[in-house]
């Protein structure tokens, strides 16, 4: 984001509230737009990182003991074969959602970010249908 578009915006969001703003000082609002354009840095610099520390959709996730060790330990072997077997058939999006929720531990909202879905709600939605496909396509014990 520009810079000239971030003050604009710190701006914009100032006035909006200007009629319940009270200084006693003459450089109180030359003051409070600074911590305005600040505060909007750090929140451009949040979304960032959160977009930075999402795997991208085209990187591999891994599936291995090594990826879930817990998901392993939880899991016996038929089990697991199964559970590998039944990722195997699915669609990579839908494979991404299913690791990235149950291997990975990631919330909707990394996995909206993931998929580029609209929302957590829509990301959770979209796990639903996909774990619904992996309990049709998993072998039969």
């Amino acid at each position: 984001m520009d810079t000239s578009d971030l003050v604009q915006d710190a701006l914009h969001r100032t006035l909006a509230r200007v009629s319940s703003f009270r200084s006693a000082h003459g450089t109180a609002m030359r003051i409070y737009l600074r911590r305005a354009v600040q505060n909007r840095i750090g929140d451009h610099l949040r979304r960032a990182i959160l977009r930075q520390s999402v795997i991208e959709p085209s990187q591999p996730l891994l599936l291995s003991d090594e990826a879930a060790p817990q998901l392993r330990q939880v899991l016996d072997d038929e089990s697991w074969e199964r559970y590998l077997e039944g990722l195997k058939q699915l669609t990579p999006r839908h494979r991404r959602l299913v690791v990235g929720r149950v291997e990975c531990g990631y919330s909707f909202r990394q996995l909206a970010l993931l998929e580029r879905l609209s929302s957590p709600d829509a990301a959770r939605m979209a796990l639903r249908r996909a774990l619904v496909r992996l309990s049709s396509v998993m072998p039969e014990a």
